[in-house]
């Protein structure tokens, strides 16, 4: 408990302060190809606490305002083999997206609206988006960062690769793993309204990079 809320408030003024301008870019590259996943991987099991795991996320225009938000964790599990963290999964739940931002409540729940439709996430069709961990790189002579995570993001039926930062903690009862705020460009995974890809200019433009911080909290089973 006592490592993971400190770690929890830095990541979410990271996101806050940055404005969509993270200083990590997701290294993204094509699906790996897993013959069996982390259900075969032989250790402890820990699962993951959606009550204390949360996905948040920063959106922008080129130029003009910016907006925050949460995405809730549904379910997951880490798997360690010995004392290292090997390998595991976590499910996000789309239809749990809110903005953080806005006051106003009917505008919040336009963006909010706006996010799930088919312009950008369809939740209706794609309710949820899932992580598979499949590769973990120990990090050295960096205090922030304990692992460079590899794994497959799956979204809207399209499932990239993803190297990601992460400062991990393990105990014997809990595991909790924090990443800096990175970007992930959205239209890799197809979502592609207000890019300058399709065509909007000006302050239509909205920016192709979203900025993301993962905070999963692991109990042992």
């Amino acid at each position: 408990m006592k490592f993971f809320f400190p770690l929890f408030a830095v990541a979410l003024m990271a996101v806050s302060c940055n404005s969509n301008k993270s200083e990590v870019t997701a290294e993204v590259g094509d699906a790996i190809e897993t013959a069996s996943g982390p259900t075969a991987t032989q250790g402890v099991t820990y699962n993951v606490n959606s009550a204390e795991s949360q996905v948040l996320w920063t959106g922008s225009k080129v130029v003009g305002d910016s907006h925050t938000g949460t995405l809730n964790v549904s379910e997951g599990r880490l798997m360690m083999g010995g004392d290292k963290l090997v390998g595991g999964e976590f499910t996000i739940d789309m239809n749990s997206l809110k903005n953080t931002d806005i006051e106003d409540a009917g505008k919040r729940g336009n963006l909010e609206g706006h996010l799930k439709n088919e312009d950008f996430f369809e939740v209706s069709k794609f309710p949820t988006a899932k992580f598979e961990l499949v590769q973990v790189q120990s990090v050295t002579g960096n205090e922030a960062v304990t692992h460079n995570l590899t794994g497959n993001l799956t979204m809207k039926g399209i499932t990239k690769s993803i190297t990601i930062p992460a400062n991990v903690i393990v105990t014997d009862a809990m595991i909790s793993a924090v990443t800096p705020a990175f970007d992930i460009n959205r239209t890799d995974w197809g979502v592609k309204y207000g890019s300058g890809l399709t065509g909007a200019v000006g302050d239509k433009v909205i920016s192709d990079n979203v900025a993301l911080v993962i905070n999963l909290k692991a109990t042992r089973a």
